[in-house]
């Protein structure tokens, strides 16, 4: 990977958001940053915010009781 290519997939992380995938796909989101990982890991590129920002995405559900779960987590 690039340089280029592994800030759009950086940037391409930030703007994920649940509630503007049609029906909510979880797995879908899940997908993505699965794939992320492996792609920024096998690069040795992976930021060290990977985490919290994945708890923030799964907050950006539009059900309150998912969003409080992750919500949770990212207080911890």
């Amino acid at each position: 990977m690039t340089e280029k290519s592994i800030r759009a997939v950086v940037q391409c992380i930030h703007r994920i958001k649940i509630n503007h995938l049609t029906g909510e796909d979880v797995d879908k989101v899940v997908n993505y940053l699965r794939t992320a990982y492996q792609n920024l890991m096998m690069v040795d590129q992976l930021p060290l915010a990977f985490t919290t920002t994945c708890l923030e995405i799964f907050q950006t559900s539009i059900v309150p009781d998912f969003n409080k779960d992750f919500d949770e987590l990212v207080l911890d």
